[in-house]
């Protein structure tokens, strides 16, 4: 997966949560991480593909599907998913990052200070309650 991810345009590797136990090498495009490789497993967004990645885990441990696309691939189980495959999905997570917008925070944004606290309102006199 990691050749295959490196032989796409525009790829960058790099580490994601380094020096923690989530460590992983990654590989993006556009400053967007589409591929996350750890010893435990591959980490990678899909869309098209989703539904045949759900099929495959309803047989295998070894594909999970998750939120908004993630798709997990455990290393401690037989991967029954084709290496064309993988290929295609590998493909298909950089074409998604690549072709996602940046969210890019504005210099108006990072020049933004918080506002000033309001002075807090006099109390009533008294404990508050009616007589």
């Amino acid at each position: 997966m990691l050749e295959a991810g490196l032989r796409l345009p525009g790829v960058e590797r790099g580490i994601a949560c380094e020096g923690t136990p989530l460590q992983s090498d990654t590989l993006k495009v556009n400053g967007r991480a589409f591929l996350f490789l750890s010893p435990k497993k591959a980490y990678l967004k899909l869309s098209a593909s989703y539904p045949e990645a759900q099929k495959v885990a309803a047989t295998s441990p070894a594909v999970v599907p998750g939120g908004a696309g993630w798709t997990s691939l455990m290393w401690d189980v037989p991967c029954p998913v084709a290496p064309a495959v993988l290929r295609r999905w590998v493909a298909e997570s950089h074409a998604l990052m690549q072709t996602a917008p940046a969210q890019k925070l504005s210099a108006d944004l990072l020049a933004m200070r918080p506002k000033a606290r309001q002075p807090a309102r006099p109390k009533p006199e008294g404990n508050g309650r009616k007589r």
